[in-house]
């Protein structure tokens, strides 16, 4: 799940923003989250996707929250 996530991923970034639609990244990425609920690549995947929608806070608090429950 995770590689289909980024190809999906690259994939959207390459359409103009206006006709980016996110619910297939998205919902690969939650496919990802169930098969693998431990994987920092999810965690990775989602603030990703965060920062290509222009969500850079929320893709720092992701961080910060993940690097809080689990710490390196």
């Amino acid at each position: 799940w995770i590689n289909i996530a980024r190809l999906l991923l690259a994939k959207t970034m390459q359409l103009p923003e206006e006709q980016r639609d996110w619910s297939a990244v998205e919902e690969v990425v939650d496919r990802a989250a169930q098969a693998l609920p431990d994987s920092p690549l999810v965690i990775i995947l989602r603030n990703d996707i965060l920062n290509a929608q222009d969500r850079a806070d929320e893709a720092k608090r992701l961080l910060q929250t993940a690097h809080t429950t689990a710490p390196i």
